[in-house]
């Protein structure tokens, strides 16, 4: 008789339980766990390249699969020279905050490996997550493995709330839904700023989100951006007049489009001789939302179409791909891309063609609408995509299999010119990840020159400079914050010195002062060059990019690691760097810290970013 080899899948935050020949820990991320117990996680990063190609390599054969005798790709057509295929939640990869199902399919790849390598007989799995639950069985039948799953308890409460039943609607009907609240929400800005769009002599656009303002210069009247920062003067001392296409996000400086508007206006106003300023929403007509509608319903017949194919090739990862696959393809996420791609492409047909174009990249869905509308009705090999933050290993959103880059077909992906990338490391990511060096240009981090002071920074302060706080930074992402803090609010059960705790919640995530019991702490936005000065050590989410200010000023820092998700942090890799998900690890860590309190004196902030106040680099491109 067979001897019963069971193998046991852990995705819940308990101890390990006794008597399985193997466990996975589908959520610890460590190489210090003593057999039976092997981290799923870990596994991959081991191999992380191979794990990422294969990844990249499944979503650009969903696009090349036939059909009916015509390829995905070509099936979503909507315009010539357009595929809405490029749009898709598939194709964006965004496992940092859109698509965490990503992160278990490729984690699945590596189970698979295990699988091939050991006779095992049963699988038992413990998880909240059916869809992973329903994706493993599929991979047991495969392998002839007797299943059996636990359910556990999400412990997500689920309110009454409008938001709650929205979500469990039919995609059809959240996406009318979606677009006529949408409509209503920023019907105010239609019109504004587009007959001086119309009316533009400058022939240089920037497209931006409508956040992250100076706020000194906005209660002035005056256009300031922390993206843009010092570029600005230089377009003003070179007399080059620009346009600004912005994308509204709903924040606390503008909660409403009324308040958006009249800032749009004020801006007009005061840059009348040199900025043109409008937002994407004010373009705005019957025939945008038309097209829009006719685009969505023949997108939607797709589904049914092209459903089965999809199943046979995604095979046991279907169950987690799925949910995207839907919002895709008839939900509020279809109805948001096709609404986009309509405003492009009024927005660039009534302007004077423009010879020079940037914009924010991160290859979100909305990009290749505007990548494709620009290279319609504009110069093509104009336009420059600028990473304007960190370039991160595990951020899928920046890659693509390298079978892409050839366009041998044609609806092939709308992409940039070239990329604009802002120092070694974003480069570095780019080449590694199989780009064109030729598409590349070097042009300086303009979000990072402050940074130009860390080496006089720590010259006045590394010697003698009694400091207790902790500088704590939060993420773009509500739940990463939340794991964060809470590892930290357990980590002081083993603190037993005094640490002050100051903490910069990031724009777009807000945090308040009482949002966190058992931890006093006080919430701050003022920059991080402000409070460099006052901490001994940076605690942040593996996620945020300000991880690297902090290292970049010589300061050290310690990041919570997402346990469902892989190493996402910029400095993954970097020495010196401690990553954790233990609280008893962080804890040792502080006190550590505490009493060292050492600047890293070998950080080069050059060798991160290109740095240079002149912007020599951005001055070369513009004159070109």
């Amino acid at each position: 008789m067979p001897i019963n080899r069971s193998l046991l899948i852990w995705d819940i935050n308990k101890d390990f339980p006794e008597g399985y020949n193997k466990i996975v820990a589908w959520k610890n991320f460590s190489k210090d766990i003593s057999n039976p117990i092997v981290s799923i996680t870990q596994l991959v990063e081991d191999n992380s390249d191979y794990y990422r190609s294969k990844y990249l390599s499944l979503i650009y054969e969903l696009g090349e699969l036939r059909v009916d005798g015509k390829k995905v790709v070509e099936h979503h057509k909507i315009k010539s020279g357009f595929s809405y295929w490029w749009n898709t939640l598939l194709v964006e990869k965004c496992n940092v905050i859109k698509s965490p199902e990503i992160d278990h399919v490729i984690k699945l790849f590596a189970l698979e490996e295990l699988l091939i390598s050991n006779k095992y007989t049963t699988i038992y799995v413990a998880s909240p997550n059916i869809e992973l639950s329903k994706s493993i069985k599929l991979l047991a039948d495969k392998f002839n493995i007797t299943f059996n799953f636990n359910k556990q308890e999400n412990n997500v409460k689920h309110s009454n709330s409008l938001t709650y039943f929205y979500n469990i609607m039919p995609h059809t009907m959240q996406a009318t839904i979606w677009l006529i609240y949408n409509l209503i929400l920023r019907w105010p800005l239609k019109g504004v700023g587009v007959k001086n769009w119309k009316e533009s002599k400058a022939t240089t656009t920037f497209v931006s989100y409508f956040v992250n303002f100076d706020e000194g210069l906005l209660g002035q009247g005056l256009y300031g951006s922390k993206y843009w920062t010092s570029l600005l003067d230089v377009l003003k001392k070179n007399k080059i007049r620009s346009n600004w296409l912005h994308l509204y996000i709903v924040s606390d400086l503008f909660p409403t489009a009324k308040s958006a508007k009249n800032t749009i206006n004020l801006f007009n106003k005061s840059h009348s001789e040199d900025q043109n300023h409008v937002i994407l929403d004010s373009f705005i007509n019957l025939r945008v939302i038309w097209v829009t509608i006719q685009n969505w319903y023949r997108i939607t017949k797709l589904r049914k179409l092209l459903e089965s194919a999809f199943k046979k090739k995604c095979d046991y990862t279907w169950p987690l791909l799925e949910g995207d696959y839907k919002k895709s393809l008839t939900g509020a996420e279809l109805m948001r891309n096709l609404l986009n791609c309509s405003l492009f492409d009024r927005a660039m047909s009534i302007i004077n063609a423009q010879k020079q174009g940037f914009y924010l990249l991160e290859n979100q869905g909305w990009e290749f609408g505007f990548v494709h509308a620009w290279k319609t009705y504009s110069y093509k090999d104009s336009l420059i995509g600028l990473p304007h933050s960190t370039v991160r290993f595990w951020d899928l959103r920046y890659y693509f299999d390298a079978r892409l880059y050839d366009f041998s077909h044609k609806e092939n992906m709308p992409i940039p010119s070239l990329i604009g990338v802002n120092g070694p490391v974003a480069k570095k990511m780019y080449l590694d990840g199989g780009w064109d060096k030729n598409r590349l240009v070097e042009l300086e981090a303009l979000r990072y020159l402050h940074l130009n002071n860390a080496d006089s920074f720590r010259k006045v302060n590394a010697k003698g400079y009694k400091k207790n706080t902790l500088l704590i930074l939060g993420d773009i992402d509500k739940s990463n914050t939340k794991r964060q803090m809470e590892l930290l609010i357990n980590a002081l059960h083993y603190i037993d010195e005094k640490v002050d705790y100051i903490l910069k919640p990031h724009p777009l995530c807000p945090i308040l002062p009482d949002d966190y019991q058992g931890i006093n702490y006080k919430v701050t936005k003022s920059p991080i060059s402000e409070l460099v000065d006052k901490c001994f050590l940076a605690y942040t989410s593996c996620l945020t990019s300000s991880s690297v200010d902090v290292y970049c000023y010589g300061i050290p820092v310690v990041s919570c690691l997402n346990l469902n998700s892989f190493n996402q942090s910029p400095l993954r890799q970097f020495k010196g760097v401690l990553f954790t998900n233990s609280d008893q690890e962080l804890a040792k860590h502080i006190v550590k810290s505490l009493d060292v309190q050492k600047y890293n004196s070998n950080i080069q902030t050059d060798n991160y970013f290109y740095l240079n106040n002149s912007l020599q680099k951005w001055k070369k491109i513009l004159k070109k």
